[in-house]
């Protein structure tokens, strides 16, 4: 074969190996909801819609629970995975002793009901405070391996609960803490940050590996083919 179409050949080759490039997404809360057991007797019987995530726990009995959906139609693509996931709160009220929230995690089906406060494997334990003088504090949450869930991914909705760490209080007293986006709308819709890279296969090393062999060896041959240079009489 030509030395021509050698090169040729592992330049087309490597083209064909090239994955496609890292994709860096941004998506909002696509539903939320605050669940409430009005008893705290474990059963939650009641889910509104308020312009914050509510985590609260009153001496009367009352227990809320915030809930929210993050839609992943169209976000991992076939032959791509999620490296990473960081998930964005911040806190627009609480109480003074700031208390501290748990995070869970759960596949979800795009609507939050009642039954959604008690779903989901435990992420995180985030410790106060959440309102810092006056001002909310953004925190960040790790949920790569959440957004990696077969089943969270066939469900095509990331689902999320957030509690109180403790959900008891003493006569008189109260925890809350309200949450929404980090952005500047006001809303009660979290961030999720993406970063969506291609799946590595086998298949695609092998003609990478073939394609850089086939131009190393032309490379190579076109130097061994190179005459000696001459050295002048004399010298």
């Amino acid at each position: 074969m030509k030395r021509s179409s050698l090169l040729a050949i592992g330049f087309l080759t490597l083209l064909v190996a090239v994955p496609a490039p890292a994709r860096a997404l941004r998506v909002s809360a696509s539903a939320w909801g605050s669940l409430r057991d009005a008893n705290a007797d474990g059963t939650f019987e009641s889910v509104s819609f308020p312009t914050a995530i509510l985590a609260n726990r009153y001496d009367n009995g009352i227990v809320d629970r915030g809930a929210f959906e993050i839609s992943l139609a169209g976000l991992v693509p076939a032959g791509m995975v999620v490296s990473e996931a960081i998930l964005r709160l911040t806190g627009i009220s609480s109480t003074l002793n700031n208390p501290g929230l748990d995070l869970y995690g759960y596949a979800g089906d795009g609507t939050i009901t009642v039954t959604d406060a008690t779903l989901g494997s435990f992420l995180y334990s985030r410790p106060g405070p959440w309102v810092v003088g006056g001002s909310g504090q953004t925190y960040t949450f790790d949920v790569t391996s959440l957004l990696n869930d077969p089943g969270v991914l066939a469900a095509g909705h990331a689902g999320f609960v957030v509690r109180l760490s403790s959900e008891s209080v003493a006569a008189g007293g109260y925890r809350n803490v309200q949450l929404r986006d980090p952005g500047s709308s006001g809303t009660a819709s979290p961030w999720l940050d993406l970063t969506v890279v291609p799946i590595p296969e086998p298949s695609t090393a092998v003609l990478m590996a073939t394609g850089l062999g086939l131009i190393a060896s032309r490379r190579a041959r076109a130097r061994a083919s190179r005459p000696a240079p001459r050295i002048p009489p004399g010298d």
